[in-house]
């Protein structure tokens, strides 16, 4: 990373490439696991609210069944 210091050695083309593809290879690795993550979480809230909704409101599955008559 160049501070604009002239003592910083100058990057080379081939460096600040290597930098910026292994940047871009860490940053897509977190952020699919982050997806994962938050992916995971909000399956999980998900049920819990269904949950405690289906307590608060004493909800009870239905008793008819496909090809009942109604």
């Amino acid at each position: 990373m160049r501070l604009g210091i002239p003592v910083d050695p100058p990057l080379t083309p081939s460096d600040v490439e290597l930098d910026r593809v292994a940047y871009y290879r860490w940053l897509s690795t977190e952020l699919k696991r982050l997806h994962a993550a938050v992916k995971e979480n909000r399956e999980e809230q998900k049920v819990q609210e269904k949950q405690m909704y289906d307590k608060a409101h004493k909800t009870t599955p239905p008793k008819w069944r496909v090809n009942d008559t109604v």
